[in-house]
This record gives structure tokens, C-alpha cells and sequence, in this order.
């Protein structure tokens, strides 16, 4: 299981230009009623996957423009990869456990062999 880290918007900045890593940023709101299974879904990735990939959350305030463009964020919940603190894959849906896995598992392969590269 995957260890979720909370973040507001000015720590995310923070972590993003000292990541080296893959990072996976849930952005949420209590508003959106998909929040909580995508939550679930984070909290299901497999230790195997979850060793490459830090998961962390925003709770994103419908008042915050900033974060909201700065991020290009255009519906909630929204994920977002980030490999060496840069945007590299993006989901605007709610996938399962299961394919939330597969999603990362090829991501991380992906990402972590164009990193040593």
C-alpha cells in the first residue's frame, strides 16, 4: 500500500523543485464525489509500484486560480506525474485500483529507464 503525503499548493512548489524522482500528485476537492475512490485507488497501489513513485495529495480550494492554472488543472480530481519535478503524464478520470496499477507499473518502467539514460 501506498503512503499518501498532504501537501497545499506553496509545499507541492516546494517538494517539486527538489524532486529528482517520480512524483504522483492527486489533486481534490471535498467537492468532487469521485475524490474519495480515487483515494481509495492511491491507497491500493502495490508496494512494488509504490517503491518507485512518491503519491501525494492537494486539496485544491475552488478559489485558488493560481494553483488551479498553474497546473493546468480543468477538472477534479485530476492526477499528475511528475518526473524531475516536470508534468510528464496526466489522468482526468477516476481508474480503478487495478488499472491505476498498470498505468504506474508502465510509467515507472518507462520513466525510470529514460532517467538513467
Amino acid at each position: 500500500m501506498a503512503k499518501i503525503t498532504t501537501y497545499d499548493g506553496q509545499q507541492l512548489t516546494e517538494v517539486l523543485a527538489a524532486n529528482r524522482g517520480l512524483l504522483l500528485v492527486h489533486f481534490s476537492s471535498s467537492l468532487a464525489s469521485s475524490t474519495e475512490t480515487l483515494r481509495h485507488s492511491l491507497q491500493e497501489i502495490p508496494a512494488d509500484v509504490a517503491s518507485f513513485v512518491e503519491v501525494a495529495e492537494v486539496d485544491v480550494p475552488v478559489t485558488d486560480s493560481e494553483l488551479i492554472a498553474s497546473y493546468g488543472l480543468q477538472q477534479l480530481p485530476t492526477l499528475l506525474l511528475f518526473c524531475e519535478g516536470a508534468i510528464v503524464e496526466r489522468l482526468e478520470w477516476t481508474p480503478d485500483p487495478e488499472e491505476l496499477a498498470q498505468f504506474l507499473l508502465l510509467c515507472t518502467s518507462y520513466y525510470t529507464v529514460t532517467r538513467s539514460e
